[in-house]
């Protein structure tokens, strides 16, 4: 079958949209888009106007700006808020000092000897080698910016990266497998072909490289610089028109929503998506990045606009929001405990405070979306022989774990075993009693391991006994 490329762009897709609405009956929509997705909304604003009520615009990326000739510096001026956000914070600075240095003396280190993790594919669940060199790196850390969940988590992952440690990472290698897997890379290059590439040249786009000389690696191969010049020129997908290259003047009410740590699209282009668009209202929100929408106070103001598009919502949360602090090695010291006792379980024992029962017996510390800390109090009716191979199999571990050690507590014999899955650390003591047998395990990031062992661990296994 022979494909026209040249009908896969912004101005084709806009039609689709408006053919789309009159084919459901409808006069006018609310448009909601997020990314390339805000690309396509006024594309349909300039074209199709009266069939428009209203416009979200969530990390706004409007014609009139250059995505490959932008974003070196987009992705700097998120590393550089990061950076000196970290700096800004005692807990965070007297932590990771230095954060950008350790960074490219990472890349650099791992350019030169590359590492390997590994990654399970979030849906399949089918594990991978992940090969790491420097430049990976830097893209793994480009990516997680646009995640406002790992944040918190970044400037501990660089400089566990510096170690090859890198479990703070694997839920963005994870992301990463599965964009792969679901984006559709023909319809990526039709469009970035026809209506972003004619607009630039490679001339250009590495003399803007060399002003930021640590990321010419990564840039030299991502799709949003090298791989698209590399592609473009036969991939047959014509050249936009000029106006594909202008900004959208429209009065129709429209909502720019940005996060102060897209590495992608920087709030600036909100704020000159706003000039053209007489009858919009803008809105940077703080310590989040691509893609705000999902945010409480974001997503509250996004649904008050949306009932009442002639009136600015109510910003007052921003000034409240709540943004996490950055994960910072922790002390013994830093948990206590509290009694627990589940009648439906029929056991008690003992809890870190302040940590979520998420799930019944399940504990998460949560201190950020991505916290790996997890206890798990359970008692199942089977031997605890069996339930080693249940765990075997479930972990898909290639062996049985073997006994670390023996503990004594409340007339109770638990043995204890320690393995890996993906890097995370799991605990697991295993003692039986009268047909039963009572479980406990700690998940913890290896970096953590030994603090959670002896101030979670050890007195959750100490304290667990059955009910009488």
């Amino acid at each position: 079958m022979v494909m026209d490329l040249l009908a896969y762009n912004t101005v084709a897709n806009a039609a689709d949209v408006n053919d789309l609405r009159i084919a459901l009956g409808y006069d006018q929509v609310n448009l909601y888009g997020s990314s390339y997705g805000t690309r396509l909304a006024l594309g349909v604003m300039r074209d199709f106007p009266e069939g428009v009520r209203s416009v979200v615009l969530d990390a706004p990326y409007g014609p009139e700006v250059d995505i490959y000739l932008d974003t070196p510096s987009s992705f700097d001026r998120a590393l550089t808020v990061l950076t000196k956000e970290c700096a800004a914070d005692d807990a965070c600075s007297a932590a990771y000092p230095d954060l950008r240095t350790v960074l490219f003396d990472t890349v650099d280190q791992l350019n030169e000897s590359p590492a390997s993790f590994e990654v399970i594919h979030p849906l399949t669940r089918e594990s991978y080698t992940k090969l790491l060199d420097g430049d990976g790196l830097t893209e793994l850390v480009f990516r997680s910016l646009y995640d406002t969940s790992m944040r918190p988590l970044l400037p501990q992952a660089i400089y566990d990266a510096g170690e090859e440690t890198f479990t703070s990472f694997v839920p963005t290698a994870m992301s990463d497998i599965l964009r792969q897997d679901i984006r559709s890379w023909g319809m990526y290059f039709s469009v970035l072909c026809n209506e972003e590439i004619p607009f630039s040249t490679w001339g250009e786009f590495e003399a803007v490289v060399a002003d930021y000389p640590e990321f010419a690696g990564f840039f030299a191969g991502f799709e949003v610089g090298g791989l698209a010049y590399a592609v473009c020129p036969g991939w047959g997908a014509g050249q936009a028109d000029a106006r594909e290259n202008e900004p959208v003047t429209s009065d129709i009410p429209t909502l720019i929503m940005t996060g102060e740590y897209d590495p992608i699209v920087p709030p600036g282009w909100g704020q000159r998506a706003a000039e053209t668009l007489t009858n919009s209202y803008f809105f940077e929100y703080p310590g989040m990045g691509h893609g705000t929408s999902i945010g409480d106070c974001p997503r509250s103001m996004m649904l008050a606009f949306l009932d009442d598009p002639a009136t600015a919502p109510d910003d007052a949360c921003i000034a409240v929001l709540e943004i996490a602090p950055f994960v910072v090695p922790m002390e013994a010291a830093d948990i206590e405990l509290e009694p627990f006792t589940s009648e439906e379980l029929a056991i008690s024992g003992a809890v870190p405070m302040g940590w979520t029962e998420v799930q019944r017996g399940i504990f998460a510390r949560a201190s950020s979306a991505v916290d790996m800390a997890v206890l798990l109090l359970d008692v199942v009716p089977m031997s605890a022989e069996d339930f080693l191979d249940i765990v075997t199999e479930q972990y898909g571990l290639a062996e049985r774990p073997e006994s670390t050690g023996a503990r004594e507590a409340n007339d109770l014999t638990w043995s204890l075993y320690t393995f890996e899955v993906q890097g995370v650390s799991r605990d697991l003591a295993l003692a039986e009693s009268e047909g039963l047998t009572l479980i406990v395990i700690l998940r913890s990031a290896p970096n953590e391991r030994d603090v959670l062992y002896e101030a979670v661990f050890v007195p959750a296994v100490e304290a667990l006994v059955p009910l009488e």
